[in-house]
This record gives C-alpha cells, structure tokens and sequence, in this order.
C-alpha cells in the first residue's frame, strides 16, 4: 500500500512547505508541486514511487528545489504529452508579481533543454503594454522583449532554451 498508512508527509525544508498540485505520471508516479517557504518562497517538486516512498532518480533525493532568492510561489502543475513536468506560479520582482514558469525533465527533475524552444503564453488587457523578461535563477530578470501591446485576450511567443540548463520567464505589465 501507499506508504503503510495511505499517506506520506514530506518535509521539503524547516519552514513551511505547501503542495499547490498533483499529477500523476504514465509509469503511475506521483509528482507533486508546490512551494518551500525557506529561506524564501521557492518552487519545490516531489516524486513519489508508487509505495509512497521519494523516487531518488527524481533529483537524487526524490525532491527538486528551484531557488528564487525571493518571494516566488509555485500553484500549479501539468503533465505535457511527451512527459515533462510544467509548473507555473509568480515571483516578486521587487515591487510586486509576477507570473512565473518552469518546465522539468519527467525522468531526472531536471529543467528540460532538450528542446530548441519553449512557448511562452501570457494574458493581456486592452490597452495596456507589456514587456517579457527572462531568468535562469528567479533572482535576476532581464528584458528580453519590451512594447508589447495587450490585446485583450492570449499573447504566445517562442524562445530559445538551446545549451540552457533552466530559464523562466514572465511577462510585466508596464
């Protein structure tokens, strides 16, 4: 059974640790997402086998912990057709949030550069504008893309991710 007792308690860190989403893997695998509060929010994934035990091919320990160096939350997980992890959530950028997301490998937990690309998908208002900044470690953003003018509805662009171990992006509303 799963763990003995049906269930499994996971601390990730010493400060508060919260699981935002759930999915479950094709090979029944269970990956869980959320956030490790210490030292600041990061975004923290889980991978459990299915006795309940921590999946160490998962990371090396079964846990991944993507570092923000600030306040980032991770609320959502899905699983993409060929496997690998998609979480999205927001991160401070020192005034206020923004929307955050990362993609992982399914079999090591490791950011997926197999791919030259990566679709961002963002959501606009009329009338105002936008700019796309880029990260490899929550901390430190770069513009990448600025003027975008809001439409009302979805704005997706395609990025290069080629020889990059991990990148984020967000979109900032100007």
């Amino acid at each position: 059974s799963f763990n003995g007792t049906g269930k499994v308690i996971t601390g990730i860190s010493s400060g508060d640790d919260t699981v935002f989403g759930v999915v479950v893997q094709s090979d029944m695998k269970i990956v869980a997402a959320g956030t490790s509060t210490e030292p600041n929010g990061n975004f923290a994934l889980a991978r459990y086998n299915t006795n309940g035990s921590l999946d160490t091919s998962f990371g090396g320990t079964g846990i991944v912990i993507t570092a923000s160096g600030g306040d980032a939350q991770c609320t959502s997980v899905a699983l993409q057709a060929d496997g690998k992890i998609a979480v999205a959530g927001y991160s401070l950028n020192g005034s206020n949030n923004d929307f955050t997301v990362a993609r992982y490998l399914s079999d090591s937990g490791t950011y997926s550069g197999i791919f030259p690309a990566v679709e961002f998908v963002f959501g606009t208002a009329i009338g105002s504008n936008y700019s796309i900044e880029a990260s490899f470690d929550l901390t430190n953003w770069a513009t990448i893309e600025a003027n975008i003018s809001g439409t009302g509805g979805l704005i997706s662009r395609l990025y290069s991710i080629r020889g990059q171990a991990k990148r984020f992006f967000r979109s900032h509303q100007n």
